[in-house]
C-alpha cells in the first residue's frame, strides 16, 4: 500500500512539474515575442532621434553625420 502510494506522488510530481514546463513555454513564447518587438521598436525611436541631432549635437557624442546616416537607415530588425 505504501508502495502505491508512493508511486502515485511520484507520477503526480513529474505531471505537475512538466504541465509548468509546458505552461511557461506557451506564456513564455508571446512574451519574448513582445520582448523582441519592444525592443527594435526602441532601437528604431533611437535611430530616428539620431537622424534629427544637429551637427553640434553629434560632435558632441563623437558620431559623424555620415555615421547617424547610416545608422538611421538600418532596418528595424537589425
Amino acid at each position: 500500500m505504501r508502495t502505491m502510494k508512493a508511486i502515485q506522488s511520484s507520477h503526480a510530481a513529474r505531471t505537475a512539474v512538466s504541465f509548468q514546463d509546458m505552461l511557461a513555454k506557451v506564456v513564455g513564447a508571446p512574451a519574448a515575442v513582445w520582448v523582441w518587438l519592444h525592443q527594435r521598436s526602441e532601437k528604431a525611436r533611437s535611430r530616428i532621434v539620431l537622424s534629427e541631432l544637429t551637427d553640434s549635437e553629434l560632435d558632441d557624442i563623437g558620431v559623424t553625420r555620415a555615421e547617424a546616416r547610416r545608422e538611421s537607415c538600418r532596418p528595424f530588425w537589425n
